[in-house]
């Protein structure tokens, strides 16, 4: 009986890691004796499009290369934060494309907190567009992944009908907001180059 139930187990569990699934295991009742798996596909966790070998990372030479920009050596990201003029997000997005890079991925904390320290040391400490843009289905990153690691206000992600760009709040915290993607009143944006 042990054996089997290993064997079971086995399975749900290759079932998860292959088909990208999350797997709730049910116990056996005593009238069915097998184990009934329910699952659901997990929206937020993009499938693999290609092998961990073919990651490609910034290192601080190729970042040189980039006028302005500063590599951060505790993320591999090299980014650069630009102020002016009020900007909507397609312009931001527009600036950062005419110097080679795009505007920046926060896909993790981690991520978040380095761009985000980088930003609030600058003279100007206002809300920066950063390349998320939200719709019904979730979020997607400029280049298309989707967003797996968000940091709204209490991790809820908004919806909206219709496409809205996120941008970073000013403050220690971090926090997301979405906004109107054609709105002119964020004048910071943070472009990096991948």
């Amino acid at each position: 009986m042990q054996r089997k139930q290993d064997a079971i187990g086995n399975r749900v569990t290759s079932l998860a890691v292959i088909s990208h699934t999350t797997a709730i295991i049910k116990p056996p009742s005593s009238t069915e004796g097998h184990l009934t798996v329910a699952s659901s596909t997990v929206t937020s966790v993009p499938p693999p499009t290609s092998s961990p070998l073919a990651v490609r990372r910034m290192t601080k030479g190729a970042c040189r290369k980039h006028n302005g920009y500063t590599f951060m050596s505790r993320t591999s990201m090299c980014i650069r934060h630009s102020t002016g003029k009020p900007v909507t997000w397609f312009e931001a997005r527009q600036i950062c494309r005419a110097e080679g890079g795009d505007l920046v991925k926060l896909t993790s904390s981690w991520k978040g907190r380095v761009c985000h320290d980088f930003v609030h040391y600058k003279p100007v400490k206002k809300p920066y567009w950063i390349g998320l843009q939200m719709n019904a289905h979730g979020g997607r990153w400029v280049g298309g992944d989707s967003m797996v690691y968000c940091n709204f206000m209490f991790n809820i992600v908004p919806t909206a009908s219709s496409p809205v760009c996120v941008r970073v709040n000013k403050g220690p915290f971090r926090i997301w907001k979405k906004a109107d993607c054609n709105s002119t009143d964020v004048k910071n944006l943070v472009c990096e180059i991948v």
